[in-house]
Protein backbone atom coordinates (compact mmCIF):
# COMPACT_ATOMS: atom_id res chain seq x y z
CA UNK A 1 0.00 0.00 0.00
CA UNK A 2 1.66 3.19 -1.34
CA UNK A 3 -0.15 4.93 2.04
CA UNK A 4 2.10 2.89 4.20
CA UNK A 5 5.54 4.21 1.73
CA UNK A 6 4.22 8.11 1.98
CA UNK A 7 3.94 7.54 5.94
CA UNK A 8 7.21 6.41 6.65
CA UNK A 9 9.23 9.01 4.54
CA UNK A 10 7.06 11.51 5.89
CA UNK A 11 8.64 10.71 9.48
CA UNK A 12 12.31 10.36 7.83
CA UNK A 13 11.09 13.79 6.46
CA UNK A 14 10.27 14.91 9.67
CA UNK A 15 13.18 13.54 11.87
CA UNK A 16 15.22 16.08 8.95
CA UNK A 17 13.73 18.75 10.37
CA UNK A 18 14.37 17.95 13.86
CA UNK A 19 18.00 17.74 13.23
CA UNK A 20 17.88 21.05 11.76
CA UNK A 21 18.15 20.57 7.41
CA UNK A 22 21.68 19.04 7.91
CA UNK A 23 20.85 16.57 5.31
CA UNK A 24 21.26 13.70 8.49
CA UNK A 25 18.33 12.47 9.20
CA UNK A 26 19.40 8.97 7.08
CA UNK A 27 22.94 7.94 6.65
CA UNK A 28 24.21 9.07 3.82
CA UNK A 29 21.39 12.11 3.32
CA UNK A 30 17.90 12.28 1.86
CA UNK A 31 19.56 11.51 -1.96
CA UNK A 32 20.72 8.32 -0.86
CA UNK A 33 17.28 7.29 0.32
CA UNK A 34 15.64 8.39 -2.69
CA UNK A 35 16.11 5.38 -4.92
CA UNK A 36 15.63 2.62 -2.75
CA UNK A 37 12.48 4.74 -1.20
CA UNK A 38 10.85 5.17 -4.74
CA UNK A 39 11.77 1.39 -5.58
CA UNK A 40 9.51 0.34 -2.59
CA UNK A 41 6.68 3.01 -3.14
CA UNK A 42 7.05 2.02 -6.99
CA UNK A 43 6.10 -1.75 -5.78
CA UNK A 44 2.70 -0.19 -3.93
CA UNK A 45 1.91 2.00 -6.61
CA UNK A 46 -1.20 1.22 -8.66
CA UNK A 47 -2.15 4.11 -10.84
CA UNK A 48 -0.13 6.00 -12.90
CA UNK A 49 -0.65 8.95 -11.74
CA UNK A 50 0.86 7.11 -8.23
CA UNK A 51 3.54 6.49 -10.10
CA UNK A 52 4.23 9.91 -11.64
CA UNK A 53 3.90 11.03 -8.24
CA UNK A 54 7.01 8.50 -6.76
CA UNK A 55 9.18 9.68 -9.66
CA UNK A 56 8.57 13.73 -8.44
CA UNK A 57 9.26 12.56 -4.84
CA UNK A 58 12.31 10.78 -5.79
CA UNK A 59 13.91 13.74 -7.86
CA UNK A 60 12.97 16.29 -4.92
CA UNK A 61 14.99 14.18 -2.71
CA UNK A 62 18.32 13.68 -5.01
CA UNK A 63 17.55 17.56 -5.25
CA UNK A 64 17.96 18.10 -1.67
CA UNK A 65 22.11 18.24 -1.03
CA UNK A 66 21.96 21.06 -3.51
CA UNK A 67 19.34 23.47 -1.34
CA UNK A 68 21.21 25.87 0.55
CA UNK A 69 20.52 25.18 4.02
CA UNK A 70 18.43 28.17 4.77
CA UNK A 71 16.08 27.73 1.67
CA UNK A 72 15.49 23.55 3.26
CA UNK A 73 12.57 24.28 5.26
CA UNK A 74 10.31 25.53 2.37
CA UNK A 75 11.95 22.68 0.50
CA UNK A 76 10.88 19.76 2.85
CA UNK A 77 7.61 21.47 3.81
CA UNK A 78 6.72 21.41 -0.08
CA UNK A 79 7.52 17.88 0.04
CA UNK A 80 5.86 17.42 3.16
CA UNK A 81 2.45 18.94 2.14
CA UNK A 82 2.84 17.03 -1.26
CA UNK A 83 3.32 13.37 0.72
CA UNK A 84 0.10 14.86 3.12
CA UNK A 85 -2.10 15.29 -0.10
CA UNK A 86 -1.19 12.49 -1.80
CA UNK A 87 -1.82 10.43 1.54
CA UNK A 88 -5.17 11.84 1.90
CA UNK A 89 -6.00 10.92 -1.32
CA UNK A 90 -4.94 7.48 -1.31
CA UNK A 91 -6.61 6.95 2.02
CA UNK A 92 -10.16 8.64 1.17
CA UNK A 93 -9.79 6.25 -2.04
CA UNK A 94 -8.89 2.97 0.00
CA UNK A 95 -12.32 3.78 1.93
CA UNK A 96 -14.67 3.52 -0.86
Amino acid sequence: MLANNIENLSKMLMQEKRMGYKNRAVFGGLQKLAPNWASEALKAAVLDEEREFVHQIKADLCRYPDIPEKERPGFLHDILVKLHKAGQTKQNGDNG
